[in-house]
């Protein structure tokens, strides 16, 4: 299973991404990924920047799994037939920091000092994970877990043409409901399954009305708990165990069947050069 966090800068989309990925790793073999520039959720696990080998220093990585040549660059890699990659293959394992026995962190580094001088915005830095992630083959009991840039700013990218679900964390707060449903219509446009968390859950009437307005589309809801702020799962697991349970159950009935996420990106793609064209552009 391959899910991406996304929501409003602020809504907690890091912390809930830090509750997931403590949740999931209980059970299943769990791969977090920080897509994110501010780099909070290696922060919630207690690591720094400087730990990590990260996405953005080590394209050549990819490109050597890809077998790429020099000359090639990255779209190029929509004419060719790559083979399936798992969630423990060689580039995972010399970027990834082992957590414990069931989890891994990664870090693409956006937010990264020695990035100011590249010329290369986010978008760039984050293309080998682009590419890669239609191609990862999760089995049973096997979760990657990606916390992305707040906004829809990856989704228009294509970053996330090969997750099965996207997750949208949602403040009872009206900027963060319009941001939650700017997803949902882009999701509609692109075929991704979007599934709503409701963090620091409060009632009131913006929040009762999307919630109703959405009710297929609701995982559950995270209540605003004091200890979050700790980041220590030990101390809100007996709390959130029913809201996590529930949450769990309905992404597994809201996710993607199987499809192949590889089409999925090379027509995205392919529309996006024929808008270019429309418009001019190329």
């Amino acid at each position: 299973m391959k899910l991406a966090i996304l929501g409003k800068g602020g809504s907690g989309k890091s912390t809930i991404s830090w509750i997931l990925a403590s949740y999931f790793a209980r059970t299943k073999k769990t791969l977090a990924i920080d897509e994110d520039f501010n780099m909070d959720l290696i922060d919630h696990f207690g690591y720094e920047p400087r730990d990590f080998d990260t996405i953005a220093d080590n394209h050549i990585l990819f490109r050597e799994t890809f077998e790429m040549e020099k000359s090639e660059k990255w779209f190029d890699l929509l004419k060719k037939k790559l083979p399936e990659y798992e969630i423990d293959s060689k580039v995972f394992k010399e970027l990834s920091l082992s957590v414990n026995s069931n989890l891994s962190l990664m870090l693409t580094g956006l937010g990264n000092e020695n990035n100011l001088y590249t010329g290369k915005c986010g978008h760039s830095h984050s293309a080998p994970l682009k590419f890669i992630l239609p191609k990862i083959k999760t089995n049973q009991g096997e979760v990657i877990l990606i916390d992305s840039v707040a906004g829809v700013d990856m989704l228009s990218y294509g970053l996330f043409m090969g997750v099965d679900m996207i997750i949208t964390v949602v403040e009872p707060v009206k900027n963060s409901i319009k941001i939650a449903n700017q997803i949902k219509e882009l999701c509609k446009e692109i075929d991704l399954p979007v599934g709503f968390i409701i963090n620091k859950s409060v009632e009131n009437d913006l929040i009762n009305s999307f919630v109703i307005e959405n009710d297929d589309l609701i995982l559950g809801k995270i209540p605003f708990n004091q200890s979050i702020s700790f980041y220590k799962f030990s101390l809100i697991e007996d709390d959130l165990q029913d809201n996590l349970f529930e949450i769990n159950q309905r992404i597994d009935l809201r996710k993607a069947q199987p499809i192949d996420q590889w089409t999925r990106l090379v027509e995205f793609e392919n529309k996006k050069d024929s808008m270019k064209l429309y418009f001019g552009d190329k």
